[in-house]
């Protein structure tokens, strides 16, 4: 879900958040950038262009270099 308000210094910021992505704001000159960029975003969403951090937080390097190791004493010499 996106928000949309105007700051002290008349500027933009687009605010958006969904279960499950990082959130994500940005800020702009223009009320029409903003409005542009959050439905950029959502749709990049819907559409799943964006990466889903929330498996990412639960991978430790550890497991990472233990996986790369059972899959590299796999492959022939």
């Amino acid at each position: 879900m996106a928000t949309i308000r105007q700051r002290k210094n008349k500027s933009w910021q687009g605010i958006i958040r969904r279960k499950g992505f990082p959130h994500q704001s940005r800020v702009f000159k223009l009320k029409s950038d903003t409005l542009k960029w959050v439905r950029s975003v959502e749709v990049s969403f819907d559409q799943g262009y964006q990466f889903n951090h929330s498996l990412v937080s639960k991978t430790l390097l550890s497991d990472l270099i233990e996986r790369y190791g059972r899959k590299r004493s796999l492959l022939p010499r």
